[in-house]
């Protein structure tokens, strides 16, 4: 078989030029004592990320380890647009270049699955072999095997898997690995024996445990942690390189890399180093992580009573409420303050040190954030575990010439982790707004009211309520929008047709309980009336679409009973952009919840409603 163009041509290919599955390969040996590095996830990070990726590059050519391994994602992927998926692999075969030939990189879901959703869809799995590498093989070093496993065998994010043709090579190449009589170290995306239908436990680790296996390393949860260890087999779960985290270091999130010592002996050490230091392998217990993860991912850890009125045009205050429910078994501390003034937690006496890390410092979106409001509340509230308590806001806003983006806000929750360290965990929200229409007035923006790492990064879509000249009441959206999609052939069910589309999409829900929905861009927009798991063309809403600039317009117009219903009760309005990816980001009117009604501005001598 000819060599593959990648480092020196380690790996063999077939007559296609794609990289051999399954195979054995013979890294170059260098000396008797041997270091290997691991390059944790660089998506979903964007452009910001890679002066991580660079450091980290730095740092290893300076180190000068054995061999260098990743744990996959190494482009964002997720596009049905080859050439972009072309332009992520170019940049990070660039950027590790200086690294050498000694590299060996793992598939990530970003690096395989298509944006068409379509699991027998193959064109990035082959160009990762084309461009990188094997989906699985195994790493002959002279002091250790490295076995790396392709994690995404269902390639979806619905299917997590280990197929039984890469199963069987597992087997074997393990049995192959044990000969050696020297550690076999596992590495893989996707932490596996975190997933039910990977059956991790009756299929793989029962391999492990005859074979001997030392050391299993994934990542894909961008977050830093020592798993339990199993049968003597220590697992760990490393974070990210140049990858996006909106976490607090202690809270197991912070760009760093992963190394693995092995001496001649046998003893194997894993150990990570984030830029200027070193941490030990345990510094993030899986226990510490499980509060970490039940307090930022939680259910109703923050809900806000009450809402602020619409402070355009001329300023609005309010005493509102954040109620926080404490889910895990120690007490939290909670402050509260707006994202662009975040509280830091206090020294507390007899504790080793508390980092202060910017949560992302090369990331200008989550900080460089300016807002007019003010938001006020008591500083340092204690909850008991399994408790909550209400916590009085006050919120004001001056008199703005624009109509003001609602605000975010950042709830710190502080806990006393296993170490006796304070870890503060984000926990992000916006302030609820009773938005008004003016009709016939300004736009009024929709913006990612619930963080997502999938935003677009374009600028918010803006909605106005207008008189048509039969009378009707029309809502005039306003899209910024360079990539519209309108090609998805393969049919989504049920319910994500509208909660997660391929397309462009917009939602008009009431508070009467009616919602529409409309794929603007398609050659033939039609709007639909939403039924549960359900659409049904209708006529209560019509669209007028003109996409002929960058700035599409989408005129709704609204029959006589859903004009009387805005008025009345109120409605939220979502737009949905995709940019051919596998993920679809949503931009809302008001937090759920809340709604918009339509207003006719009063007399100057007027008080506001």
């Amino acid at each position: 078989m000819r060599a593959h163009p990648f480092g020196d041509g380690t790996f063999a290919v077939d007559a296609t030029s794609l990289a051999v599955n399954g195979q054995s390969v013979r890294a170059t040996p260098r000396r008797d004592t041997m270091r290997l590095a691991i390059l944790p996830d660089r998506t979903t990070g964007r452009q910001w990320g890679m002066p991580y990726l660079a450091e980290a590059v730095e740092d290893l050519s300076r180190i000068r380890p054995d061999a260098i391994f990743t744990v996959g994602d190494m482009v964002q992927g997720y596009t049905r647009d080859r050439a972009v998926w072309e332009r992520e692999a170019d940049q990070y075969l660039e950027a590790i270049r200086p690294l050498g030939a000694n590299f060996f990189p793992t598939a990530g879901n970003h690096d395989v699955i298509s944006g068409t959703r379509d699991t027998g869809d193959r064109t990035f799995a082959d160009r990762y072999r084309a461009r990188f590498g094997p989906l699985y093989y195994s790493v002959e070093l002279d002091l250790a095997t490295v076995l790396v496993l392709f994690s995404d065998d269902g390639y979806s994010d619905r299917t997590i898997t280990l197929g039984d043709e890469q199963l069987r090579w597992l087997d074997g190449a393990l049995a192959a690995a044990a000969t050696r009589k020297k550690p076999i170290i596992l590495l893989m995306h996707r932490p596996l024996w975190r997933y039910e239908s990977a059956k991790w436990n009756e299929r793989v680790a029962p391999l492990l445990r005859r074979s001997g296996a030392d050391v299993v390393i994934a990542g894909h949860f961008h977050s830093l942690q020592r798993d339990r260890d199993v049968d003597g087999i220590q697992y760990h779960i490393v974070g990210t390189c140049g990858g996006m985290i909106d976490q607090h270091p202690l809270a197991g999130q912070l760009q760093h890399l992963t190394f693995v010592d092995v001496d001649a002996d046998g003893a194997v050490r894993v150990w990570h180093q984030p830029v200027g230091m070193t941490l030990p392998d345990d510094f993030i217990l899986r226990d510490d992580q499980d509060r970490v993860f039940a307090i930022s991912n939680g259910r109703n850890v923050v809900r806000w009573n009450g809402a602020l009125a619409d402070p355009w045009p001329d300023g609005a205050r309010g005493d509102l409420s954040l109620v926080v429910r404490n889910p895990i078994d120690v007490p939290i501390t909670v402050d509260v303050a707006l994202v662009d003034g975040p509280p830091v937690p206090q020294p507390v006496a007899g504790k080793r040190w508390v980092s202060r890390t910017l949560i992302d410092a090369l990331n200008p979106f989550v900080t460089d954030i300016e807002s007019p409001f003010l938001v006020s509340a008591p500083r340092r509230t204690t909850v008991a575990p399994g408790a909550e308590v209400t916590i009085p806001v006050r919120v004001e806003c001056p008199k703005t010439a624009d109509v003001p983006r609602a605000p975010e806000v950042r709830v710190t929750a502080s806990f006393l982790n296993s170490r006796g360290v304070e870890v503060p965990v984000y926990v992000r929200t916006t302030v609820p707004l009773e938005r008004r229409l003016e009709r016939d007035g300004r736009a009024v923006p929709i913006q990612a009211l619930l963080p997502s790492p999938f935003d677009m990064l374009e600028p918010d879509p803006t909605v106005r309520a207008a008189t048509r000249p039969d009378g009707l009441t029309e809502l005039v959206v306003a899209i910024d929008d360079a990539i519209r999609p309108n090609d998805a052939t393969i049919p989504l069910p049920g319910r994500e047709r509208f909660t997660n589309p391929l397309h462009d999409a917009i939602r008009l829900q009431f508070a009467d309980g009616a919602e529409f929905f409309l794929e603007p861009f398609d050659p033939n927009p039609t709007v639909f009336a939403v039924r549960e798991d359900r659409l049904e063309p209708t006529d209560r809403v019509t669209a007028e679409v003109d996409a002929t600039s960058p700035v599409a317009t989408v005129r709704l117009r609204l029959d006589p009973g859903l004009a009387t219903a805005l008025r009345e009760g109120g409605i939220n309005l979502g737009v949905a952009d995709n940019d051919f990816t596998f993920h679809t980001q949503w931009r809302w009117l008001s937090l759920p919840g809340t709604w918009a009604r339509l207003w006719d501005r009063p007399s100057a001598a007027s008080p506001l409603p």
